[in-house]
C-alpha cells in the first residue's frame, strides 16, 4: 500500500500511517470487543467496508483533504467505484467539499474532500 506524504504548517512532510488493505481481514485487537468489531465488519457489504476505511483516512487527512485523484491512486479504485464511495460520505454528512483546490494529473483544478 502507498504511503502519502502531507505537509505539516512548518512545510515539512510528515508520514501518514497506513490502512489496512481493504481486501484483507479488519485490524483487530486481542480483545473482546475488538474482534466482535472486526466480526461485524467483515460482515458488511464490501462497499460498506471501502466507506468505512476511506472515511477512516480521510480523517487522517484532516486539513489537507483529498482529491478524487489521489484517493483512486492511494487506493487502487476506479473512479467508478471512488466517486459513489465518496458520494455516500458526503450525503451522510462526514465528508464535504473545501474551499481548496489542487491540480489533477492533467493539470486541471480539483475539488478537495475534506472530513467534517
Amino acid at each position: 500500500m502507498m504511503k502519502i506524504e502531507q505537509p505539516d504548517l512548518f512545510n515539512t512532510a510528515t508520514q501518514l500511517t497506513t490502512l489496512p488493505d481493504i481486501a484483507g481481514e479488519p485490524p483487530a485487537q486481542n480483545v473482546d470487543t475488538s474482534l466482535a468489531a472486526a466480526d461485524r465488519i467483515k460482515k458488511l457489504p464490501k462497499t460498506k467496508f471501502s466507506e468505512a476505511v476511506l472515511h477512516q483516512w480521510l480523517t487522517e487527512r484532516a486539513g489537507y483533504g483529498s482529491t478524487d485523484d489521489e484517493i483512486k491512486e492511494y487506493f487502487g479504485w476506479s473512479g467508478d467505484y471512488e466517486r459513489p464511495r465518496r458520494w455516500t460520505l458526503v450525503k451522510q454528512g462526514l465528508v464535504r467539499q473545501s474551499n481548496q483546490r489542487r491540480k489533477s494529473r492533467s493539470g486541471n483544478p480539483m475539488v478537495v474532500w475534506e472530513i467534517v
